[in-house]
């Protein structure tokens, strides 16, 4: 690659992609954290896990992204089993988690928190997995 022509080609390593959207996920569940620590409103908060919901469902959807590109069909198939079985058990556990809230305010918040709290760990699961 010749970067004052921009022209050629470059490699990235894996582990350098990763590394990089499990930081940027952090960095941007750190913004959200303090947006939800200056909320003023029951809604503002309910957005603000949301987001952080969001950020770490992006960076898993990005770490589940470069396995597809890296992993050997084997160790793909057995990845997505336990996607799958993860997804389910979340689910699950997200819909245990706002039980005590259906139809209140707190819901979306109570639901959202639980969302991003274990996609978090799965992102770091996956990450280790990877690494």
């Amino acid at each position: 690659y010749n970067p004052g022509l921009q022209t050629g080609f470059y490699s990235t390593n894996i582990l350098d992609t990763i590394r990089f959207s499990v930081q940027h996920a952090e960095e941007a569940a750190d913004e959200v954290d303090t947006w939800l620590e200056e909320a003023y409103t029951q809604a503002d908060m309910n957005y603000a896990a949301q987001q952080k919901y969001l950020v770490w469902d992006e960076a898993l959807n990005r770490l589940l992204d470069e396995a597809q590109r890296v992993l050997p069909a084997a160790e793909l198939a057995q990845l997505a089993a336990e996607q799958s079985a993860w997804t389910a058990d979340t689910e699950t556990a997200i819909e245990a988690a706002g039980k005590a809230y259906e139809g209140g305010s707190l819901y979306p918040l109570v639901v959202n928190s639980e969302a991003a709290r274990l996609t978090e760990e799965r992102v770091y699961q996956l990450y280790e997995q990877l690494k």
